[in-house]
């Protein structure tokens, strides 16, 4: 990915109406695999637990209470070992819907797969960030400085003109508020590619220069 650094200034202006970014949708074949196998195990496991119940010893007589010990675990691993797959199936619709970011001259709207979203004007704002965060995992101890970064994450920073009236007027933002930081900063993450920073960027560039804040990179910490 481009150094966020020099992206501060976008070399163009966008010619759209409007920018949309589309995030969420199907898992990637690597993640359906897995919940495959999660499912098959867990439930293999769970059935030969059930069984273990009903048949005994499988002569007529009730289990014994090693027999029932040992079933009891089997079912407890089979519901851990299938809680991903089952819970997967259960909010499938959730966690596959597509959501969508969008950008235009009156502000950003995001629209969830669930829920409500929002809509924020720009003169609503005092500035409009993108911020890439990214775990350090130093490579020379001797020189820290170099490191190999992973795991990016990428979210959108919104900070209100008047945070007590943004708070009143945008009640549906609450949860996006960031309590860490300065009052009226609210903060999106943003489960997208990289590709997609040039564009969210040039995005607020154009339709909100006087609240363009860049895009700040940040460091969550050294993962070893």
């Amino acid at each position: 990915m481009t150094d966020p650094q020099q992206q501060n200034t976008p070399s163009f202006a966008a010619r759209q109406d409007s920018v949309t970014v589309a995030f969420g949708g199907t898992p990637s074949a690597a993640i359906k695999a897995g919940l495959v196998l999660s499912l098959v195990l867990g439930t293999a496991l769970i059935i030969t637990a059930v069984y273990g119940f009903a048949t005994g010893d499988g002569q007529g007589f009730p289990p014994t209470p090693m027999q029932t010990g040992a079933a009891i675990v089997t079912l407890l691993i089979g519901l851990f070992l299938g809680s991903p797959g089952y819970l997967t199936v259960i909010f499938w619709k959730a966690i596959t819907g597509k959501r969508y970011l969008t950008f235009d001259r009156a502000g950003v709207r995001f629209h969830p797969s669930k829920g409500k979203g929002f809509a924020v004007r720009w003169e609503e704002l005092t500035a409009a960030r993108l911020r890439v965060s990214q775990p350090l995992r130093v490579s020379n101890v001797e020189h820290p400085i170099y490191f190999k970064a992973d795991r990016t994450s990428i979210s959108l920073e919104l900070q209100a003109h008047s945070p007590e009236h943004f708070g009143q007027t945008h009640p549906d933002m609450k949860g996006y508020w960031s309590l860490q930081e300065e009052p009226g900063l609210y903060r999106l993450p943003l489960p997208v590619a990289s590709e997609e920073l040039p564009h969210m960027a040039d995005a607020i560039f154009t339709y909100a220069p006087q609240a363009y804040g860049g895009v700040v990179a940040s460091h969550r910490g050294l993962a070893k």
